[in-house]
């Protein structure tokens, strides 16, 4: 009777550590994707698209064919008038795998053949089968479009504030890095001025970064993004977790600027702790920058 008892205390035990198992692979991919003059699409999301595919690409072969498609459309207006306009499906294997993060940067082949661009991306990472379903965390880049007062938004003008809104149903930590063209990061939050690890928040509680209007913390600071093209494009990472985790090492610039990461670091990062923490999870949103007083 006791062997009995000790049998099924260990397999109560093993059962949820075995539902939680995740499979851990080296992966890599391989994309192709073509666009035309006439195509409604940047440079720069072409070749984001172009290596996202190829990720996804890797997911799929080593986890599953099973992906979901988020349908981006991205509508810039200045003063009333819409300046340029793109759509894209962008496609992930949601359902059976998440990409962890580089091993090594992504190589990419572009010809110009009869007026149409040729992409070819080829990508070297680490990935993780999904076994659980992940937080469902709300968040979104806001702006004052002056009317209507703050809104979503995927495009600014050159100089305009811009804030973060974020909700998660549980308590948890969160740290937000921008990066630009280049793969060079910037710490939005914790706040430069901080020396705390990460951002701590509560399950149920709406905060939105960058507002001193919004957010109690004394240390807040003011957001704004600035161009000298007529158009340039930049990525907002929003990480989080419910295990408090240290935010990437980073260094002062001045002292009217965040703290800077280079990109080979901040990839090295999110790589490690993505292995470490199997509940981070590392979101990213595009904005566009216009500047009107840039010719093309």
């Amino acid at each position: 009777m006791v062997n009995k008892y000790l049998i099924c205390f260990l397999v109560g035990i093993a059962m949820p550590l075995m539902s939680y198992a995740q499979r851990t692979a080296k992966v890599e991919g391989v994309a192709e994707i073509s666009v035309r003059d006439d195509d409604h699409i940047t440079f720069f999301d072409a070749k984001r698209l172009c290596i996202e595919q190829a990720k996804n690409n890797a997911i799929k072969d080593e986890f599953g064919e099973l992906v979901a498609s988020d349908h981006i459309e991205d509508i810039v207006d200045i003063n009333g008038s819409s300046v340029d306009s793109y759509t894209m499906n962008r496609v992930e294997a949601k359902a059976r795998g998440e990409w962890l993060g580089d091993t090594r940067d992504p190589e990419l082949e572009i010809s110009y053949i009869d007026g149409t661009l040729y992409f070819k991306a080829h990508v070297w990472g680490e990935a993780r089968e999904i076994v659980s379903n992940k937080v469902m965390l709300k968040w979104m880049i806001q702006h004052d479009d002056g009317i209507a007062g703050r809104q979503a938004t995927t495009s600014l003008k050159h100089r305009e504030r811009f804030y973060v809104n974020f909700l998660s149903p549980i308590d948890g930590y969160v740290a937000i890095y921008l990066t630009e063209e280049n793969g060079d990061a910037s710490c939005l939050l914790p706040y430069r001025r901080s020396n705390i690890r990460s951002y701590e928040v509560k399950g149920g509680q709406e905060y939105t970064f960058f507002d001193k209007d919004f957010d109690t913390d004394p240390l807040v600071d003011k957001l704004t993004l600035t161009t000298q093209k007529p158009r340039e494009r930049f990525t907002v990472w929003l990480v989080f977790s419910p295990n408090r985790f240290t935010k990437c090492a980073d260094r002062d610039v001045d002292s009217g600027r965040p703290k800077a990461v280079k990109s080979n670091e901040f990839r090295e990062w999110k790589l490690q702790n993505t292995r470490l923490d199997r509940d981070m999870q590392i979101d990213s949103k595009s904005i566009t920058v216009i500047n009107p007083n840039v010719e093309q």
